[in-house]
């Protein structure tokens, strides 16, 4: 009697399986060349049985690589400020399973069942990324309607937010920032949040120093300080061309 690859693999018991899947793994990631069958045997299973032991072997044999995209993530600094890395990890697993089982999903290569988890771990990546810039309240005093600025000082406005703004998401640990815009003879753009503040020893990197040159280009000043009341504070004079 014969017992063709697929009916093999299914009489593995699950530690041998787990321990072989593992083995690909370790070759994989050193690109060598070598079968995936074990791995998507893993999956199968998984997918299949749907057991808490078969998900604890999946888990267990796929934990590092959810940890090696979590930290390859270009905002992974800003998502560990609000959850802990295995609870990232556990609930990439928890919403891979609750996905495949609903769309009663097949995997025949390792590739496309690694897709389909590292697209669940971003997902859950954007979700808490967007979580926490909703959660600052932002007040935006607008100029009088009718006001119109030309498109260099607004180009201007533009980077000069979007700088600050990545500053307090990455760095400030800030509950709330608050933006205010104002014109007379000139715009003014005010950026605070009452996050850590600079440090003592403050050095302007690159995207500071690009905030300054915004404004010199236009014959305009910007300032990075400490807010009085805490936290940081962002302040840019833009002169506006008389009519």
């Amino acid at each position: 009697m014969s017992i063709d690859i697929d009916e093999a693999l299914q009489q593995i018991n699950l530690k041998t399986l787990a321990d072989l899947s593992t083995y690909e793994l370790q070759h994989r990631r050193c690109n060598s060349s070598v079968d995936d069958r074990y791995c998507v045997e893993l999956f199968r299973r998984a997918l299949v049985e749907q057991t808490d032991e078969v998900w604890s072997a999946l888990q267990q044999c796929f934990n590092e690589t959810v940890r090696s995209w979590l930290w390859s993530h270009p905002s992974h600094d800003v998502a560990l400020l609000r959850d802990s890395e295995e609870n990232y990890i556990a609930q990439t697993f928890s919403r891979f399973w609750y996905a495949v089982r609903d769309q009663q999903l097949e995997f025949t290569t390792l590739p496309a069942a690694l897709r389909y988890l590292h697209a669940t771990l971003n997902g859950i990546l954007t979700d808490t990324l967007r979580s926490h810039l909703r959660g600052r309240a932002r007040e935006v005093s607008l100029p009088e309607p009718g006001c119109s600025e030309p498109a260099a000082v607004e180009v201007a406005v533009y980077r000069i937010t979007q700088e600050a703004l990545a500053n307090v998401a990455h760095h400030a640990q800030a509950r709330r920032c608050c933006i205010q815009l104002r014109t007379d003879d000139a715009l003014h753009l005010e950026i605070s949040d009452d996050g850590l503040g600079l440090p003592a020893e403050h050095h302007m990197g690159v995207g500071l120093f690009s905030m300054r040159e915004r404004a010199a280009e236009l014959g305009g000043t910007c300032v990075i300080e400490a807010a009085v009341a805490g936290g940081t504070r962002v302040y840019a004079r833009l002169p506006l061309p008389k009519e």
